[in-house]
């Protein structure tokens, strides 16, 4: 969303650097799938305002001043950053736990293949993040996957239901596409990408945020006056 206002506003580089820190943070998460996804949507945003931007001068300067600050903390940070480097590509290549879970969703699904069997599965316990008994009744542990976790919980009857959402959404964003469609679609892709690898849409706070992205697509304005115009109503 930083890089919206990059094309929005007459400024570009504000949302840039904004947008830069918003994936330096990603990268302090150490969160392997949220690196990977937030690097891919981070490039294509770049892109989109290097194209967009109404601010050219803005755009190429921001860009450089972020790729001068990164060749600034490689030639300083050299030895360090190589050993982050490595530690993060040698935790990608490394085993999540995944690998065993995900066949576990298979077998209920297929034991269960029409309603799935249930949010809470009694036959193999996925990992559970919380040790709170109270917490985990409520939200149970999950397959880390969401097709796998709609085959295991609701069969081919949520899963389908889930397809039809997102064909919903594909026709949602790309019919009468707008700028501001643009970056909420890929805001909505980074979710559901990263939710490949986890449960995001079955967590509030990521759920909560996804509705209103969706709230605010549905409601913009069919008619602009001008390609970067945001919405009156």
């Amino acid at each position: 969303f930083p890089f919206f206002f990059s094309c929005k506003y007459k400024l570009s580089w504000p949302g840039m650097i904004i947008g830069t820190l918003f994936m330096i943070g990603i990268v302090f998460t150490s969160s392997r799938g949220s690196i990977l996804v937030g690097a891919i949507i981070y490039l294509i945003c770049i892109i989109l305002v290097l194209i967009l931007s109404k601010d050219k001068i803005g755009t190429v300067s921001g860009l450089l001043i972020i790729i001068g600050c990164l060749a600034a903390l490689i030639c300083i940070y050299h030895a360090d950053l190589v050993e982050l480097l490595d530690f993060l590509v040698n935790h990608f290549l490394k085993q999540t736990g995944r690998e065993e879970v995900y066949p576990h969703g298979i077998r209920q699904f297929l034991k269960y293949p029409v309603f799935g069997g249930t949010f809470y599965p009694t036959d193999y316990i996925p990992w559970d993040f919380s040790e709170v008994e109270s917490f985990s009744s409520f939200f149970p542990p999950r397959w880390h996957n969401t097709i796998i976790q709609l085959l295991a919980s609701c069969g081919i009857i949520g899963l389908s239901a889930y397809i039809f959402h997102r064909i919903q959404t594909i026709i949602l964003l790309f019919r009468k596409p707008s700028v501001e469609k643009t970056f909420i679609g890929l805001s909505v892709l980074a979710l559901i990408l990263t939710s490949l690898l986890d449960c995001h849409f079955f967590n509030i706070g990521p759920v909560l945020f996804y509705s209103m992205a969706l709230a605010f697509a549905e409601n913009i304005s069919s008619k602009h006056r001008g390609k970067y115009e945001t919405p009156t109503q």
